[in-house]
Parts: C-alpha cells; sequence; structure tokens
C-alpha cells in the first residue's frame, strides 16, 4: 500500500484488494525507477525490513501475501 501510495489502514487495503483487476494493473504497470526515495524509506523501515514481512513464513498463511511480499522485496533491491 506504502508503494501505491495508499493508505495501510485497514479499510482501504479492503477498498484497494476488491477491485482485483485494477490493483493488479497498478502492480504490472509499477515504475520502481521513479519511486522516491522517501518512498522506498517509508517501505522499507516500515513494513519490508521487518522479520514478518519474509515471504516464506507469509506463504504459510497466504500464496498471495507472500508474492507481494517478494514483489516488494525484490522491487525495492532493483
Amino acid at each position: 500500500m506504502v508503494l501505491l501510495g495508499e493508505k495501510t489502514d485497514w479499510d482501504t487495503v479492503k477498498k484497494v484488494l476488491s477491485n482485483v483487476g485494477e490493483f493488479m494493473g497498478k502492480l504490472l504497470d509499477y515504475n520502481v525507477e521513479e519511486t522516491t526515495e522517501k518512498t522506498w524509506k517509508k517501505a522499507r523501515d516500515g513494513w519490508i525490513s521487518k522479520p514478518e514481512f519474509d515471504p516464506v513464513e507469509v506463504k504459510k498463511i497466504s500464496l498471495s501475501a507472500a508474492a507481494l511480499c517478494t514483489w516488494a522485496t525484490a522491487s525495492s533491491k532493483f
């Protein structure tokens, strides 16, 4: 949600994820190179660097969420 410029509260998450086609389009069209360092810092410090953001661990709960963790982690290292 941080990388997409959305709020991270549960109501916003549900709203964004409810339109799967639009959400997937945002991910597919996401331009890593245009993401500001401020946004990357917020994503890394607030989410990506946390131990519970590990795709292997998240996969035990949700394959889709694990894929998003992998996408965000890979994008942050680009």
